[in-house]
């Protein structure tokens, strides 16, 4: 069932197109990833679902309404504004008496939090990490139906993330996120769109399936620097990156054909992030 449909919203402010002909479906309980490059547009695009500001053209349709969507939702955006001169109990009290919570139930979520060991440390002089783990806290202790988040994860110790997620993941209905991390948003998303400059790049699709979308599931990386990038005609599915060409190993004989140039390659499987790069590389 649609929890928010976008259809052909776009923002221009002082003639710079910002985004541009965005659509898609979100799903009662489903986990959206928006994923790009810095300057794609997704904080812009998260902000607009949050209805902080109205898109110049289409629409975003909250399904039955916005106020019934919004009655029960966490946010976190990228630059969480919190204040820094409470202590961490101190704010994490005020807001389970918002939320008409009690201590012993949150308590299971906070151990998950690590947040105990700094209930009596200023916010302000808590660290990038902590800040946003404290952020993604508020946002899900009280189970929201709706969760949106804004690159939540930077600056946390990876060795915690998973536990996060699993607790994110059971404490919110449904998910809407930002993330630089692509690998991890391939493992955990229900749905996945690109966005480059302000566009999709292509429609939300399932990240259980992008594989089928790319010429093959192998790709052999070699050196721009190389003889190779003066005959790329000879491959059919490629994008370089950087300093680096990446050729898909679409039958037998492509890698022979890199043998031709080169013995420094490496053969390696296929990532999302090859999706992204494949889709928006021109080859002209």
């Amino acid at each position: 069932m649609k929890l928010i449909s976008v259809k052909n919203i776009g923002l221009t402010i002082h003639r710079k197109v910002i985004l541009d002909d965005i659509s898609f479906d979100v799903c009662r309980g489903e986990l959206l990833s928006i994923l790009g490059p810095n300057g794609s547009g997704k904080s812009t695009l998260a902000s607009m679902i949050l209805n902080d500001f109205s898109p110049s053209n289409g629409e975003i349709k909250y399904i039955p309404d916005r106020k019934k969507v919004f009655q029960s939702i966490g946010v976190v955006y990228d630059n969480q504004v919190i204040f820094p001169y409470l202590k961490v109990r101190e704010y994490i009290d005020y807001f389970i008496s918002v939320y008409n919570k009690s201590f012993e139930e949150i308590e299971p979520c906070l151990a998950v939090f690590d947040v105990k060991k700094i209930f009596n440390t200023q916010i302000l002089k808590l660290s990038q990490g902590e800040k946003m783990k404290l952020a993604i806290f508020l946002a899900i202790f009280h189970n929201p139906k709706l969760l949106i988040m804004d690159e939540p994860f930077s600056g946390i110790d990876p060795t915690i993330i998973h536990k996060i997620i699993a607790v994110m993941k059971n404490s919110a209905e449904t998910i809407i996120m930002t993330s630089q991390n692509w690998d991890m948003a391939a493992n955990i998303s229900d749905k996945i769109i690109f966005l480059k400059e302000g566009k999709m790049i292509n429609s939300a699709f399932s990240p259980k399936e992008y594989k089928e979308m790319l010429p093959a599931d192998k790709k052999i990386v070699v050196s721009k620097n190389g003889t190779i990038a003066n005959n790329l005609n000879r491959f059919d599915s490629y994008y370089v990156d950087g300093n680096e060409i990446a050729v898909f190993c679409t039958d037998n004989n492509v890698l022979d054909k890199i043998k031709s140039y080169t013995s420094n390659f490496s053969v390696l499987e296929t990532e999302l992030k090859d999706l992204y790069l494949y889709l928006t590389y021109n080859k002209l």
